[in-house]
């Protein structure tokens, strides 16, 4: 037999034994891992050039990246780290060649061959481990698996992107660096309907950054991101975050223009937090990514069904009679989503803010539950006393969290909900001088709330007594405004006789005349009587037993005119 046959393995016949000399003709061949051991432990003379060649053929790199990958996995075998100093002491070189020998590292990072997590701002000691991605193809000796990994769908985009934003917070590269990593990979792909749709609002790399950072935090479970969190990955000096900050407070970002993303500046005018926008939380919604805009506590907006909302009579006189009927004509499900995209088309903010104000007892909340029963929609109702925390920033929070709820509530299939501030007095009040922190939380929470309802796009209906303690800036975001004043005679009596059916008009006519009752006082009385009825078996709808009932309630006195509840 040829040595020839045996070297290449050809074998005629099967059958036939070998002695001990010719199976030495036949060695077998070094696996990659015992090359790169070769390299790891060559000396000055260098490594055998095989070995050398097997090692760069394997993973297409230079001769001095083939022996600084050789010495980061045999060091990882033994689960230790390499830097650029002590790599170069193996490999024999001098010390000029750290800096070459650094650069080579950051690259194998950012390619995904290596990793670390050390932010020592000495990179030629930062230390390296390699990825389990690298570990794996010298195992397997399967190049492929350390290959970038194919993008499937957004997902793996989003998680793509992240990494190499993750990776620049711990290397510290330049920013040009960093942005031009993340803008070839988003034009890699522009196939994704998301990536096509970032592209249509003319992000600059800086904003598509933030963007990404954004939106995978918080697929990721995060709650708000910090936006220092994600200017220090993308800026190492001081002075580039602080232009980006002032451009961001200018307003001369799409990204916060076009309602991308948001920020909450709640702390002496710092841009502290970052969640995403009503645009992009549309968008992100469309395309099914279950993007969480935060979760808080309390809970302080309440769900009212419509289903669970009680129909009853509300008797108006004259111009709020109108106008309420014209307000709930525009509300009606066939109607408005008509109404708002005429306003879209001019230009218009789609959204219908009014403010229900007057004097207490009016029928002020009871109009809006009223609206929404006939008209078929949810109430999301807001309590005014979850709002204000003692901790600094989770006031301004709070209010973010209210619109953050009612933007989520429109997403589901139905009509538009609409968004109840009860007794907002205290929200709505003017802007004070700054005297102290509370006096700062107060103008914050009221900037925050003036900034959305400048870009609402639902239902808001605010109901208040004090309105003369509205503040202007408030006063000029609602479309509407409905003054509720003391009901006339004849709603009056129509509030009585709806309460109580079997009354006679003569008594009714003197029950008016003679007592100075709300419509909400009525019903007071109303539900006092049921209780009468059901405890004591007592039946009557007489004038003297009325009266008796008034002044039983009268927190004033029988001095003054029968009068209830509390003095204005």
């Amino acid at each position: 037999m040829s040595t020839e046959n045996i070297n290449t393995g050809k074998d005629e016949n099967p059958s036939k034994t070998y002695s001990a000399e010719e199976l030495e003709l036949a060695p077998t061949p070094k696996s990659l891992l015992e090359c790169i051991e070769e390299l790891h432990e060559a000396d000055e003379d260098g490594p055998p050039e095989d070995s050398l060649q097997r090692v760069k053929t394997f993973f297409s790199c230079s001769d001095l990246e083939a022996r600084i990958i050789s010495v980061a996995v045999m060091e990882g075998l033994d689960n230790d780290s390499v830097n650029a100093r002590s790599l170069t002491r193996t490999i024999h070189m001098p010390l000029r060649g750290i800096p070459v020998v650094d650069t080579i590292l950051k690259n194998m990072c950012r390619k995904g061959w290596l990793r670390t997590r050390d932010r020592d701002e000495n990179s030629f000691s930062r230390d390296y481990r390699p990825h389990s991605r690298l570990m794996d193809a010298v195992s397997r000796e399967n190049a492929t698996l350390v290959m970038t990994p194919s993008v499937c769908g957004i997902n793996d985009h989003l998680q793509s992107i992240f990494q190499l934003i993750e990776t620049n917070e711990y290397l510290r590269m330049p920013s040009g660096e960093i942005l031009g990593d993340v803008l070839k990979a988003h034009n890699e792909q522009r196939g994704l309907p998301f990536v096509a749709w970032l592209d249509g609002h003319s992000l600059s790399p800086t904003e598509l950054v933030c963007v990404y950072y954004v939106v995978y935090k918080l697929l990721d479970g995060s709650d708000d991101i910090d936006l220092d969190d994600i200017l220090k990955c993308v800026f190492p000096l001081p002075s580039e975050r602080f232009h980006f900050r002032m451009l961001m407070l200018q307003g001369e970002l799409a990204m916060i223009r076009e309602q991308i993303l948001r920020y909450d500046n709640h702390i002496s005018g710092r841009l502290v937090e970052m969640n995403v926008g009503e645009t992009l939380l549309s968008r992100l919604t469309e395309l099914g990514v279950p993007v969480s805009t935060g979760s808080r506590a309390p809970k302080i907006c309440e769900c009212i069904k419509h289903g669970a909302l009680t129909r009853k009579e509300l008797f108006f006189e004259g111009p709020l009679e109108r106008q309420l009927r014209a307000f709930e004509k525009a509300l009606h499900p066939d109607k408005l989503p008509s109404l708002q995209e005429n306003l879209r088309k001019k230009g218009m903010t789609p959204g219908l803010l009014a403010i229900f104000h007057g004097m207490p007892g009016t029928g002020k909340t009871e109009s809006a539950i009223q609206i929404a029963a006939r008209t078929g929609r949810d109430i999301l109702k807001v309590d005014l006393s979850k709002i204000r925390n003692k901790y600094v920033g989770e006031s301004e929070k709070n209010i973010r969290s209210i619109f953050d709820d009612y933007r989520a509530a429109c997403m589901k299939d139905g009509p538009t909900p609409i968004l109840l501030f009860n007794e907002a007095d205290a929200i709505l009040g003017r802007r004070i001088v700054v005297n102290a922190s509370t006096d700062q939380m107060n103008n914050s929470m009221q900037n925050i709330l003036l900034e959305e309802l400048e870009v609402f796009q639902g239902i808001l209906i605010a109901t208040t007594n004090l309105c003369i303690n509205l503040d202007e800036a408030f006063e000029r975001r609602f479309t509407y405004k409905f003054q509720f004043g003391r009901a006339g005679k004849e709603a009056l009596k129509s509030v009585w006789h709806s309460y109580f059916p079997d009354i006679d008009p003569k008594v009714v006519e003197k029950l008016v005349a003679d007592h100075d009752l709300s419509p909400a006082q009525i019903g007071n009385l109303a539900k006092k009587t049921e209780i009468l009825r059901l405890v004591q078996e007592e039946e009557s709808t007489g004038y003297e037993f009325f009266r008796d009932l008034i002044r039983e309630e009268s927190l004033h006195g029988h001095d003054q005119k029968n009068r209830i509840g509390f003095r204005a």
